[in-house]
């Protein structure tokens, strides 16, 4: 699935592919994901997913603090809507 993100003024194209059966019978919950960076408007990044054939499902907007410890990140997002998480 396709998703557009703003961070710190910037914009990205986000993708990450679909969950296989593989996966879940792996019990794996992360999929590879490919990032680009754009210089367009976000408007602009929506039209093109639409010319594509997707459509809109949901706006997540979120604040994000990391921390890092050595080599361990912990993240805490907090989700309009939706609460806290931890990553």
């Amino acid at each position: 699935m396709p998703r557009i993100r703003e961070n710190n003024n910037l914009l990205e194209l986000t993708y990450k592919g679909p969950t296989t059966e593989l996966m879940e019978d792996r019990k794996q919950f992360w999929k590879p994901e490919v990032n680009i960076n754009f210089n367009s408007s976000a408007e602009e990044m929506k039209k093109m997913l639409e010319y594509l054939g997707f459509t809109e499902v949901a706006r997540v907007n979120k604040k994000r603090k990391k921390f890092i410890l050595g080599k361990q990140e912990v993240v805490f997002d907090e989700i309009e809507r939706l609460g806290s998480f931890i990553e």
